[in-house]
């Protein structure tokens, strides 16, 4: 994963391992990685460099101008600078229209008028658009997507996925630096041929139970107590397992509520 050396950063520019984290300030997976990272440089410390590219993805309207704003703040305020600006973005993940990312600006002490004219400007378009352009190549569209020293981590993987691969690399990168490379030339000499490996796919699952059929009744027995809306007398009784966190379940809470309006008393949807 080749680097300028000009993007926000995390650690040392000679560190034993580093990460390159393709990502997007919309994305509700790359919001669940940033604390997994946090830990990993609290257990690494200057072992390992974090090292922030953006991929704002297409469907996510505000990630782009989040991606400016983060890097605006870069330019402004440094590296520190830059990850207070992240931490905030993931933190306020819903609140990124333009009124809010000039708020954080603000916050920040960043000099407005130049903030405002950067998001205006959409200023830092060339640079976005040619890390994109990176992440096609490597097949890293989707986010987030991770690349330690050059070997390939997808998604929002638990910290153990990715203490495996660091402890892996830091083994590999002291025994380098141990037989006389520079350690200032580690990265750039692991990188030299491309991704060196990318991560084989997961273990194949189980087999899955059979798929349910529409025509099948399922006995489902309701809680003694049940969180529904609709009466305990409906004709239709619809059971819903969901997950708050879950932006496909945040997405059909406006069509049952369709459901309850249409319906109204023949229909009681009960939460699981």
């Amino acid at each position: 994963m080749p680097i300028s050396g000009d993007e926000p950063a995390n650690g040392p520019a000679d560190a034993l391992v580093t990460i390159v984290e393709l990502s997007d300030f919309e994305c509700p997976y790359c919001a669940k990685a940033a604390p997994t990272l946090r830990q990993l440089k609290t257990r690494y410390g200057d072992d390992i460099r974090i090292v922030w590219m953006n991929n704002p993805l297409p469907f996510h309207a505000n990630a782009k101008p989040a991606a400016t704003a983060a890097l605006e703040t870069h330019a402004q305020k440094g590296d520190e600078g830059f990850w207070r600006m992240h931490d905030r973005l993931f933190a306020n993940q819903r609140a990124l229209d333009a009124e809010s990312l000039e708020a954080a600006a603000v916050e920040l002490g960043l000099d407005i008028d130049a903030f405002k004219k950067a998001i205006a400007d959409d200023k830092y378009a060339d640079i976005i658009a040619r890390q994109q352009a990176i992440a096609t190549t490597l097949n890293a569209k989707g986010t987030p997507n991770f690349f330690i020293n050059g070997r390939n981590l997808r998604g929002a993987q638990p910290l153990t996925r990715f203490a495996l691969m660091i402890d892996e690399e830091l083994r590999h990168a002291r025994a380098l630096v141990q037989a006389g490379m520079p350690q200032s030339e580690l990265y750039a000499a692991l990188i030299e041929n491309g991704i060196r490996e990318v991560e084989p796919p997961p273990p194949t699952p189980a087999p899955a139970a059979p798929a349910p059929t529409p025509s099948r009744v399922y006995d489902i027995p309701l809680p003694k107590s049940p969180r529904a809306k609709g009466p305990a007398n409906a004709e239709v009784v619809i059971q819903e397992f969901s997950d708050f966190q879950c932006p496909v379940c945040r997405r059909v809470a406006p069509t049952l509520e369709r459901v309850l309006k249409e319906y109204g008393p023949k229909v009681r949807i009960v939460f699981r």
